[in-house]
């Protein structure tokens, strides 16, 4: 079922849509509303909006919202001996280009993912890792351009994992705690981490391969207690560059002053 969400002022209205897909809401004042419908699948999350302006007596009859399924992009996500990959996280961005991101969908258990409604164009995939069965850390995560909408078969494959050991520490090289770590490779994210208490972390990376790491500092969340939030001035962050996998003790220094 799709839910129907009117918003009218600061107002919400929400329907469920019947088994024909007909919605409905009544005693509405003129103005102009979003009307969006929200629909998910197995590992999807797809929504259609449309503005609606009623006029006073006026009724907004027979509006309808349609889910195309139009191109797709799947494929199957495995390790570098052909073993599948199972809970990889799959984020789909525009290739070459900074935007947000598009979808995001994990391999089920033979390690097979998809993105639905796919426009025409070229993309990219950022793959951050899984699991799979025996093994004892996380897969390497990996960055694949070039993909073109509506590409079936794909196969990614992750490559071999190394380590990158080290510690984050504030502009007084004090250690930072519940940071977040991340690892770089090609402007793309593959994998996050928290540093602990002492400030050290440990990121899984390609083999062979050297990253940029980044350090996001975080504060206690005033609302949440036990949670974090990061801080919102990226001048503040720090970055390693051109850091290789199999490094250890490599700090991370920020301009951040921890209180």
């Amino acid at each position: 079922a799709a839910d129907g969400i009117g918003r009218w002022m600061n107002a919400m209205l929400r329907q469920i849509s019947g088994s024909n897909g007909e919605f409905f809401f009544a005693n509405l004042k003129d103005g102009t509303y979003t009307v969006a419908a929200s629909l998910r699948t197995p590992g999807q999350a797809w929504q259609k909006s449309v503005l609606v302006e009623l006029l006073p007596g006026q009724n907004a009859a027979g509006l309808q919202l349609v889910f195309m399924d139009g191109a797709r992009i799947e494929g199957v996500v495995v390790d570098s001996a052909g073993v599948v990959v199972e809970g990889a996280m799959l984020n789909l961005f525009r290739d070459r280009s900074p935007s947000e991101r598009l979808s995001v969908t994990k391999s089920d258990n033979k390690g097979e993912f998809r993105f639905h409604e796919v426009p025409p164009g070229f993309y990219k995939i950022e793959v951050r890792g899984g699991t799979r069965e025996g093994l004892a850390e996380p897969s390497a995560g990996t960055v694949v351009h070039g993909i073109v909408a509506g590409s079936r078969g794909l196969v990614i494959e992750l490559p071999l994992a190394a380590t990158i050991r080290g510690y984050a520490a504030d502009a007084e090289e004090n250690p930072l705690r519940n940071a977040g770590v991340v690892a770089v490779l090609e402007g793309s994210f593959i994998y996050e981490t928290t540093t602990d208490a002492m400030g050290a972390f440990t990121l899984i990376v390609p083999a062979d391969l050297a990253v940029d790491i980044l350090v996001l500092p975080r504060t206690p969340h005033e609302k949440f207690p036990g949670q974090f939030r990061t801080v919102a001035d990226p001048e503040l962050y720090g970055w390693a560059r051109r850091v290789s996998a199999g490094t250890s003790d490599v700090l991370v220094k920020s301009q951040w002053i921890a209180r």
